[in-house]
C-alpha cells in the first residue's frame, strides 16, 4: 500500500524520538494494523476522537511496534 509505505519512510527517517501523527479512518486502522503486525489486515478498531501510543522496534523487513495504551473518547473525557 503505497500511503502506508511514504508514512513509515517518513516514521524511519525521521530523528525525533516521539511523534504525534493525526489520521483519520480508514487509513489509521490500516497503519496501526501495519505497524503492529506488518500486515494490513489486523482487526484493530478506532471510534470517533480515540487516540493510541504505539512504540517501534523495527521497521525492516516488517514493522513491528508494541501498543502502550489505548484511549476512546470517554475515556478522554474523565482526563
Amino acid at each position: 500500500m503505497p500511503q502506508l509505505s511514504q508514512v513509515g519512510k517518513l516514521l524511519q527517517a525521521s530523528p525525533a524520538k516521539h511523534i504525534l501523527l493525526v489520521t483519520h479512518q480508514p487509513f489509521v486502522v490500516e497503519l496501526t494494523s501495519w505497524l503492529l503486525s506488518g500486515e494490513f489486515d489486523a482487526a484493530f478498531h478506532y471510534s470517533t476522537a480515540s487516540i493510541s501510543c504505539l512504540r517501534m522496534h523495527l521497521f525492516e523487513p516488517k514493522p513491528r511496534a508494541e501498543l502502550m495504551w489505548f484511549m476512546n473518547s470517554s475515556q478522554l473525557a474523565t482526563l
